[in-house]
């Protein structure tokens, strides 16, 4: 029975660790730099490591490819682009989606914990701070988070937004960290602007949004709590496997 026990909570906090693998790993696979255009290769967008806009170009001439009422169309094309082709690169370092993290990973003999996690080491040393707590308390707060999921990424980092604009307050661009979400002119000014002009106003409004964003991702605390869910149940989880290992031992 003991060995049962040992083994469950083995198998429990390894694929706790597997996921937040997988994360890290699909993270550090992320290309430095992703450059997309839209269909006509009139705008050209660049994605920075993070998935965020870096910048935004409008060729010069551009209205011989394009109305003024299609420009930003053709913006929020080039950003899905460059986003798409940036997820192709991430998802090549993803496991397969019907594969079981730890398949192809026998399962250790029960014994002391690894050193070797996969966890950041900021979340690591968390992990071995913090204190392990009841079994059923700890389930019910999982189960509360549960039936607040949706208060939760209403809070998120990543449902956060950032609005930015230019010196003429023209051009209203909004983003997310996954990219930009909207890009909104008057064709009629539009259409008074080169490809230079375009392309500065841009690059100044996408600036201002991004700051804004990082301002309001930093008021954004929704998910720490999660983070720190997530921390006690780990450390809950190996306390619970020490003392399974203690009482296989004494036996």
């Amino acid at each position: 029975m003991t060995d049962d026990i040992l083994r469950s909570f083995q198998q429990l906090r390894s694929y706790a660790l597997d996921l937040q693998g997988i994360l890290t790993d699909a993270q550090a696979s992320a290309p430095e730099q992703v450059v997309a255009t839209d269909a006509t290769g009139t705008v050209q967008v660049v994605l920075g490591a993070d998935g965020s806009t870096e910048s935004i170009a409008v060729a010069t001439g551009w209205r011989r490819r394009l109305a003024a009422e299609q420009l930003t169309a053709a913006v929020l094309e080039a950003c899905e682009a460059a986003a798409v082709e940036r997820m192709a690169a991430v998802s090549e370092a993803l496991p397969d989606a019907g594969a079981d993290p730890g398949a192809d990973r026998p399962f250790a003999e029960p014994g002391p914990v690894a050193p070797a996690d996969p966890l950041p080491a900021d979340m690591r040393e968390q992990v071995d701070r913090a204190q392990p707590r009841p079994l059923d308390e700890l389930v019910e707060d999982v189960l509360r988070a549960a039936d607040n999921i949706d208060e939760y990424a209403a809070l998120s980092p990543i449902a956060v937004t950032g609005t930015g604009t230019d010196a003429s307050r023209q051009i209203v661009v909004t983003v997310s960290r996954a990219g930009l979400l909207s890009c909104e002119a008057e064709p009629y000014w539009l259409d008074t602007q080169g490809g230079a002009d375009l392309t500065a106003a841009l690059t100044e409004a996408v600036a201002a949004a991004r700051a804004d964003l990082a301002d309001a991702t930093r008021q954004a605390a929704g998910t720490s709590e999660l983070d720190q869910l997530f921390v006690e149940t780990l450390a809950t989880l190996n306390e619970l496997q020490r003392s399974a290992q203690s009482a296989k031992d004494q036996t």
